[in-house]
Formats: structure tokens, C-alpha cells, sequence
């Protein structure tokens, strides 16, 4: 006990401590993971609501760099606000030629198959993991055009629950210090996911475009991809649980979080660690944050 008590004091020296530490954390460290949680006195400024779009995408699909277009056009008018992960899935993710990366993994793979929406192929994608609700197989994809209104829909709320990121990178180690304060009270079950993605990442691309009132198919053969996903740090789907129970307004959780790049990761510089918060029962994303790796 003087143990947790003595970490708790050291990492809240500037807050008023909680006198009651919910059950579920991991004060002492191991696996990879360390934890602390505090009560502030003075709750902080709800954080504007980002927006987590997972795409399902591949480098035979004609119509993907058109939406990737579409994607980034949008993150130019609200920078810093869309996230993105990209899953590179199915027969159209195949290799166009042997010598261009594979930019499939199991991640991805297990993380589109969870969001379903083989209705609306390719591209589609899923907005803070809202359903779809005019879907028969209860999907979570939209198609490219409904991208738009739905991912305005949650730019314009805020957060219930901040997230705040840093972190430091010792050769292949790296350390994220993920910080999430509750500016509301909730009693969502809630968990929390870490990605890694990577851009630029220059691989063959099929592409579309119309010439006398027909349809082309074009490759490109310097394109580069945007925000591969690489790997999920944490479990894929279900991510990593927060303590169970009331979320009162103000409860900060600062969460250590330490791994090794992952190995399909090229060019690190080009990386980012995405986190995000979800509600367990429903998945729906409460708040997305991005750092560069």
C-alpha cells in the first residue's frame, strides 16, 4: 500500500488527489503498461470532438484514391481534427505488382471484418464507429459520400472525455504518456485503443478516369499512401479497459504505455500513434488524438 500511495503523491503533486482509486489499474507496471489516477479541483475545458474515419481501402480498388482526395480535402479545411487510419483489406489490398509492399496485416483485417459493411465495398468507411443505420448487416461503413455530413456531425460537438498525448522514442522503444480527464461525468463502460499508422508509403495504385464518356483504369506508379494502419498496439477491437464504473467529472488517468516500433513501420518519421476513447457495448468513439511518432 505505501507503495501505490507513494507513486499516486509523486505523479499528482500539482492536483488533489481522488481518496478512493478505482479498481482495474495497473499502479505498478509490467506488461508493457504503468498506471495513475487522480480528481482535479478545477475541471478543464471540454476539447472539441475529432473525428477516428477507419477507411477500408486497397491498391486495386480505381475508386480509393478519389475518396483518399476527398479525405484529405476535408482535413485541410479542419486541420488537425480528422483522423485517420487506413485499413488495407481483401483481394483489391493485394500487391499490384511483387515488388510493392504488402500493406496488409492482421490488424487491419481483424478490424474490418468487426465493422462489417461488405454492402458498401470499397472505398467505405466507418465514422467514429457510428452505425449505419440503414444497413441490413448492422455495418458501421459508410460509403464516400455520406462521409461528409457524418464526419461534420461530430466535429461539432465536444469532448466528454480529453485525451492528451506525448512521448519519447529511445531507438526502436517507445514510451506514450496518454492523459485522459472526464469533463463530464459518465458511467459508459470504456476502454481505449492505440494505433499506429504510417504515410507516404509509395506503392502502385489502380486508378479511374474517363475518356470519351468511358471509364479508364490507370496505375499510378509512384503513389503514395496515406496513413496505413500498421498495427494496433493494444487489442484491435476491444482495446485496453478503463476502470468500470462512475466516470465523475474531473477523474484524470494517466496511462504509461510502452512498445517497440513495429517492424512493418519503414520509415518512423512518417509514423503516427493515434488514441482513442470507445464505449465497450456500443464501440462508439468518444474522442480521437494524434501524435507524430
Amino acid at each position: 500500500m505505501k507503495k501505490i500511495i507513494s507513486f499516486a503523491f509523486i505523479a499528482v503533486a500539482f492536483y488533489s488527489c481522488c481518496e478512493q482509486i478505482p479498481g482495474g489499474l495497473n499502479l505498478q507496471g509490467g506488461l508493457g503498461f504503468k498506471d495513475s489516477t487522480f480528481v482535479l479541483t478545477t475541471i478543464p475545458t471540454a476539447q472539441p470532438r475529432n473525428v477516428l474515419v477507419e477507411e477500408s481501402t486497397g491498391v486495386r480498388c480505381v475508386n480509393c484514391p478519389t475518396a483518399a482526395s476527398a479525405i484529405k480535402n476535408l482535413q485541410i479545411a479542419t486541420p488537425g481534427r480528422i483522423i485517420v487510419a487506413k485499413n488495407h483489406v481483401g483481394i483489391l489490398a493485394a500487391p499490384i505488382d511483387a515488388s510493392d509492399p504488402d500493406l496488409r496485416n492482421a490488424d487491419a483485417s481483424a478490424i474490418d471484418a468487426f465493422l462489417k459493411g461488405a454492402a458498401e465495398g470499397q472505398p467505405s468507411a466507418s465514422i467514429d464507429r457510428i452505425p449505419n443505420p440503414v444497413s441490413n448487416s448492422l455495418s458501421h461503413k459508410f460509403n464516400a459520400g455520406n462521409w461528409p455530413t457524418f464526419i461534420n456531425q461530430v466535429l461539432s460537438q465536444n469532448a466528454l472525455c480529453n485525451i492528451n498525448l506525448s512521448k519519447t522514442v529511445t531507438g526502436q522503444q517507445v514510451t506514450l504518456n496518454g492523459e485522459f480527464i472526464f469533463t463530464d461525468s459518465t458511467s459508459q463502460p470504456l476502454s481505449y485503443c492505440v494505433y499506429i499508422t504510417e504515410s507516404k508509403v509509395k506503392a502502385k495504385q489502380d486508378s479511374v478516369y474517363v475518356e470519351n464518356g468511358f471509364p479508364k483504369t490507370v496505375k499510378i506508379p509512384d503513389y503514395k499512401h496515406e496513413e496505413v494502419l500498421r498495427k494496433s498496439i493494444t487489442p484491435a477491437i476491444i482495446g485496453v479497459n478503463l476502470p468500470a464504473g462512475l466516470q465523475e467529472k474531473g477523474r484524470v488517468y494517466q496511462k504509461v504505455l510502452t512498445f517497440d516500433i513495429p517492424t512493418n513501420v519503414a520509415v518512423p518519421s512518417n509514423a503516427h500513434i493515434i488514441v482513442f476513447v470507445q464505449n465497450n457495448t456500443t464501440n462508439k468513439v468518444l474522442q480521437v488524438a494524434e501524435i507524430n511518432l
